[in-house]
């Protein structure tokens, strides 16, 4: 409370956040209190918060893109708490709750990713103004629906505050979700697609735990979709763009396919070559990028 008090006062320049958004359920709007601090060479920002969790009572919450704060930003993230917290601790009881991992690839558009996942559920296509594929979510498939009852028996319905289930794996355009904000593409005229991994609900992972990790894109398939497969390159390209909205066996048809191209086309629809995000081979530069990014350094401040 003394901290977050703290970073409401100057020089900090800081965005008091208002509302609900980020209230806990059982948390009353008294005992929330939160922040934004924006420091570090990227301006990266940082989201503070502080609220009664129902089992671990008093508990402050960061939010923050590590890739962007960097190492330096890091060391003044652990000068600004140090006096108010011990470091060492903090990072020993500190717990990883959410990760975003996520793979650009240079030169590509959405429309030439071909993707699925081992937990997979539905999608959600996003179409842009000019009618091209802009972003795709694939989700997590939804457990069996059971139904509650009330004590007399009646089935009470159920509101799903994800219909689709939750994201599992975003594909968007990179160009255009800058220029929403105003900023310039990143890699100048080049098409850039991202490929981003959401996990959640981890179990007690913490800060060291992190460099251990397993390879959180082992259930993740991502290729470029004209590489799945060498049979009649045009026509599989025809099949698989009408394949996002047609039943496979009906765009085969409405192609007059062979019974074997149709076949191979199907598997072509499995991603057997994921040469964007591939198991076991993506996740190898992940201790690299960790340590570049200064996260595990947050227990030392000053250096």
């Amino acid at each position: 409370m003394g901290f977050l008090a703290h970073l409401l006062n100057p020089p900090f320049p800081v965005e008091v956040l208002e509302g609900t958004k980020y209230v806990n359920k059982s948390t009353k709007l008294e005992d929330w209190r939160a922040s934004r601090l924006t420091f570090g060479k990227r301006e990266s920002v940082i989201h503070f918060s502080r609220y009664k969790h129902p089992k671990l009572g008093l508990t402050l919450r960061l939010e923050m893109n590590p890739r962007k704060l960097g190492a330096d930003g890091f060391k003044q993230l652990a000068n600004l708490m140090a006096p108010w917290f011990d470091m060492a601790g903090v990072a020993n009881a500190a717990r990883v709750t959410g990760l975003d991992i996520a793979v650009d690839v240079v030169g590509l558009w959405v429309g030439e990713v071909i993707a699925r996942h081992k937990q997979q559920g539905q999608r959600v296509q996003f179409i842009g103004t000019d009618g091209l594929l802009e972003t795709v979510y694939i989700n997590r498939k939804l457990p069996a629906y059971k139904p509650k009852v009330d004590q007399w028996g009646v089935k009470k319905p159920k509101a799903l505050s994800h219909p689709a289930g939750k994201p599992l794996l975003k594909i968007y355009d990179r160009v255009r979700e800058r220029e929403k904000y105003g900023k310039p593409p990143p890699y100048g005229e080049a098409p850039v697609t991202r490929i981003e991994l959401v996990r959640g609900n981890f179990k007690k992972l913490r800060l060291e735990d992190l460099p251990g990790m397993k390879d959180q894109l082992s259930d993740v398939w991502a290729g470029y979709g004209p590489s799945q497969t060498d049979v009649m390159p045009k026509v599989w390209r025809r099949f698989w763009a009408m394949a996002r909205t047609e039943r496979s066996p009906e765009a085969a048809g409405l192609l007059d396919l062979p019974p074997k191209v149709a076949k191979s086309f199907e598997k072509a629809l499995r991603v057997p070559a994921p040469d964007l995000v591939a198991p076991n081979t993506t996740w190898a530069t992940w201790d690299v990028a960790l340590k570049s990014s200064g996260l595990l350094a947050l227990s030392k401040p000053g250096k």
